[in-house]
């Protein structure tokens, strides 16, 4: 029989998973797992888990948002054996889930896991911390710490939508240089984003069939300031409507990145905050796990 070891967090999982446990669980060992539970306490403690006994099971789920799967991922990267990984989306936007269509439903999330066989995925790194679909800098990318919980979970996508127009037309841009494949951009920009992913921050992106999961290849998409005070509308609708023709958005794909900001950025990485820094080198890495989708 096989062994899985099911994660859930209960700060986002609650409400979705909780009325329904009982089925997820029983849906796991009738497709031949030995199914051991663990509910996380705090932040860091799944990663700890894994580490010291990830080697010990086929698979590990995790139920809760991105920020949980990406606590479940970073560790498996330095596992020598590597579980296949399954998820159950209960967070307020699951960007990650929603752009490759796993169920919301926690109980079809499950029998997805027990039914689909696992595909091999990319898996990005930014400064040594592992992303499985973003990594963020610049407005926009500190919302979920701006947002409450209470509002995040009462309004969910209008919470976020809500700050980032605000967001977008006071904040400071920043200088900053990108080197990617031989080519350099330089200037002063609003937001990087650095993904692997078909969805962010609750948007559906209008270059998503070109996102693939195993290519090698990462999104690099950045807002780059106005010449002038005047053109900021034209910025915004630049933005909102994801104008890559615009003259206020570069984007690419790349496989490995380097940025110099002269003042220090502060990243968002799947959801999650992560380093303060001046200087940050971004690649993908091929293959880096399995995962069932």
């Amino acid at each position: 029989m096989k062994k899985m070891l099911f994660a859930i967090n209960p700060v986002t999982a609650k409400t979705a998973v909780t009325p329904r446990l009982i089925d997820i669980i029983d849906e796991f060992e009738k497709g031949g797992y030995s199914v051991t539970t663990h509910i996380t306490k705090s932040r860091g403690e799944l990663s700890e888990l894994i580490l010291s006994c990830g080697e010990d099971y086929d698979t590990v789920v995790s139920a809760g948002g991105d920020g949980t799967l990406n606590e479940t991922i970073a560790p498996i990267l330095k596992l020598g054996k590597k579980p296949v990984v399954g998820f159950i989306p209960a967070g307020t936007t699951n960007d990650f889930a929603t752009g490759w269509k796993i169920p919301r439903n926690p109980l079809q999330a499950a029998r997805r896991i027990v039914r689909n066989e696992p595909v091999s995925i990319d898996v990005g790194i930014n400064n040594g911390k592992p992303f499985i679909y973003v990594a963020a800098c610049g407005v926009l990318s500190d919302i979920p710490y701006r947002t409450s919980q209470q509002k995040k979970q009462n309004f969910r996508y209008a919470a976020y939508l809500s700050e980032g127009i605000r967001s977008l037309t006071t904040s400071a841009p920043f200088h900053m240089t990108l080197e990617h494949d031989g080519q350099t951009v330089s200037g002063e920009y609003h937001l990087v984003l650095i993904s692997n992913s078909k969805r962010i921050g609750g948007f559906d992106l209008k270059f998503k069939d070109k996102v693939k999961l195993n290519d090698g290849l990462l999104e690099v998409t950045m807002v780059k300031k106005p010449v002038n005070p005047i053109e900021g509308p034209a910025m915004l609708g630049a933005v909102l409507f994801q104008d890559l023709n615009s003259d206020y958005i570069y984007h690419t794909q790349a496989r490995e990145i380097k940025i110099e900001s002269t003042t220090p950025l502060v990243w968002d990485v799947d959801g999650e905050q992560g380093d303060t820094s001046c200087h940050a080198e971004i690649k993908a890495v091929p293959d880096s796990i399995r995962m069932i989708l």
